[in-house]
């Protein structure tokens, strides 16, 4: 219940739930000629939301902002006992292969996990759950990569709904074989949260951040301010991290 009270939350405070209801509460206090100031004010900030996470420039900025742990290095990875991809969401059903298969961004991390799978031999822990029912992610992530990159994950956990459950049920998991060095697989600007997470249950983690979204060097001129629809995408993904942290800050504050 606390899990879906949480997601409730997360849509209502986070774009573009959250600036289409700022806008039209704005809209409904202008109809009825009351608090005209303040409705320009719940206007205003409604669009300037909109436009902080679908501006390039801006999600750009964001995004480096959070991606602050570099690439893990070869020397690095030869102190892992093992490797953990985290899942990021699926697709629950995937009529072409005829079984669930991971979404965009889980698929991000089983292709750079894989890589560093095969250059390490590391054994692999995949770990996730089924936030919105169904098979777990964690084992999709399995089939994918057994099927597709000829990589045998030995562990799967498949209990876990968020990042903090990820890494109690994996820790567990991981303690029980005698691994005590990780090293982790996520985006880069989920990373900082997922260290720390991982780090409180005891276990030395080694960061392997794939997918950096400040990495587009391309040269944008003037269209870095013009709204595209692929920098909403990763505009949410920013801000949901922020969001993360600061739930993350809010929980160590009050426990």
């Amino acid at each position: 219940m606390l899990f879906f009270l949480k997601k409730i939350i997360q849509t209502l405070a986070l774009p573009p739930v959250l600036p289409l209801v700022l806008i039209a509460a704005g809209f409904a206090l202008t109809c009825r000629n009351i608090r005209r100031k303040t409705a320009l004010a719940l206007i205003a900030a409604g669009l300037a939301i909109s436009v902080l996470v679908s501006v390039p420039l801006m999600v750009d900025f964001m995004a480096g902002q959070l991606e602050s742990i570099p690439a893990v290095t070869a020397e690095q990875l030869k102190k892992g006992e093992a490797l953990v991809i985290l899942a990021g969401g699926q697709r629950g059903w995937a009529s072409e292969y005829g079984y669930s298969m991971p979404n965009r961004y889980t698929m991000e991390r089983l292709c750079y996990g894989a890589m560093l799978a095969r250059k390490t031999g590391l054994p692999v822990l995949v770990t996730g759950g089924t936030p919105d029912g169904g098979v777990p992610e964690s084992e999709t992530m399995a089939t994918v990569l057994r099927t597709h990159f000829g990589i045998e994950a030995r562990w799967l956990e498949t209990r876990s709904l968020d990042t903090d459950d990820n890494a109690r049920f994996s820790a567990s998991i991981l303690k029980q074989a005698g691994v005590r060095t990780i090293v982790l697989v996520t985006h880069a600007s989920h990373m900082p949260r997922a260290v720390h997470d991982f780090s409180e249950e005891g276990l030395t983690v080694i960061a392997a951040p794939t997918a950096f979204y400040s990495d587009d060097k391309r040269p944008r001129r003037y269209f870095g301010l013009v709204p595209t629809a692929s920098a909403v995408t990763k505009g949410f993904l920013v801000i949901h991290e922020y969001a993360g942290l600061l739930a993350q800050r809010l929980k160590r504050l009050f426990s």
